[in-house]
Order: C-alpha cells, then sequence, then structure tokens
C-alpha cells in the first residue's frame, strides 16, 4: 500500500452504492452520468480526499464503482460515468477505443456528458463535459488527471484543445 486512501476507509460500499442510487433515482442520461462523476467526487471531497489516479486501474470492469473509489484512470472514469447514464452497458474501457464512440462534433455542440478524446495512437486522454459554455469557449470537464492530483475537475479552453482532442457527441449511447 502506498499510503493512498480509498473511499471506503472513510464509506462503506453501501453508502457508495446509495448515493449513486439516489443520483440516478433523480437523473437519466447525460445528466445521471454527469451527476455521478461530481458525487462521487463530491463524496470523496467531504472527507478530504481526492479519488486516486491510478493507471491502468478501473479496466477490469466499467460499471462497478469500486475502482473509481479505491484508483481508476481517465479511460475507465469517462467509461464509469458514462455507464451511470448509458442505457445498456457500455464496454469501451480504453482511450483508444472512446476515441470512435458516438460521433465526432464540433466544440460548440458538444454537450454535458460528452467527452474530449485525445489519441496520439498509442498515448491518450479523454475527460468528460460537465458544461460547454461557446460564448467564452470554455468547457467545464471532469478528468482523471494524474498521480499528483488524481480525479479532478477544471476549465479547458477550446484553444487549448484544438487541433488534439475530439468531442464525440454520446447521443446514441444515453439514448438522448
Amino acid at each position: 500500500d502506498s499510503g493512498k486512501n480509498s473511499l471506503y476507509d472513510y464509506y462503506s460500499e453501501e453508502e457508495v452504492d446509495a448515493k449513486l442510487n439516489e443520483i440516478r433515482s433523480k437523473y437519466s442520461g447525460r445528466e445521471a452520468a454527469v451527476n455521478c462523476a461530481l458525487g462521487i467526487m463530491e463524496m470523496a471531497a467531504s472527507v478530504g480526499l481526492k479519488l486516486d489516479y491510478d493507471w491502468g486501474g478501473g479496466h477490469t470492469t466499467v460499471t462497478d464503482v469500486d475502482h473509481v473509489a479505491t484508483g481508476t484512470d481517465c479511460s475507465a472514469f469517462a467509461s464509469w460515468a458514462i455507464n451511470q447514464g448509458a442505457s445498456s452497458t457500455f464496454n469501451t474501457k480504453t482511450t483508444a477505443g472512446l476515441i470512435n464512440v458516438g460521433k465526432q462534433v464540433s466544440y460548440e455542440d458538444a454537450q454535458k456528458g460528452d467527452i474530449l478524446v485525445y489519441n496520439s495512437g498509442g498515448n491518450g486522454h479523454v475527460v468528460m463535459i460537465v458544461d460547454n459554455d461557446p460564448d467564452t469557449q470554455q468547457f467545464l470537464v471532469v478528468e482523471a488527471s494524474g498521480s499528483n492530483s488524481g480525479v479532478i475537475m477544471q476549465t479547458r479552453s477550446y484553444a487549448s484543445l484544438s487541433g488534439t482532442y475530439q468531442a464525440r457527441d454520446l447521443s446514441s449511447i444515453y439514448n438522448n
């Protein structure tokens, strides 16, 4: 153990599941995906934690919250969150796979719950859109960003992503 804390050091699996079930009972589709991602981050923050980044973490299953609670990487976190609102089980687990999900759209047309994917042919990164403001040309995103910061929410400008990240519309996965 590297001294990292798990969400399960503070909450039982039942408490985590209950929080997610409560969110899914209020929301569906994109709203469920984004609110579950924010909800699990909020649970961690409420006890002074961040959700830990673990490269390759969470790839055994993208439907189970256990890996998000104990350490996840960018594609597994995005895939898990998408599954919270997906109309059927969504099994794409890697950034290389996520680059082909849904259809490519302009940054202006991307919506909450959609993803931004960067893939250089081996290395890649994926973030989930929480909000999009075409007027200021900025996204609010959640992402498992790396070992030091874990899962975070931050602003990303269209300009900083342009030419490297593509926006993927996931309407077909959410059925909305």
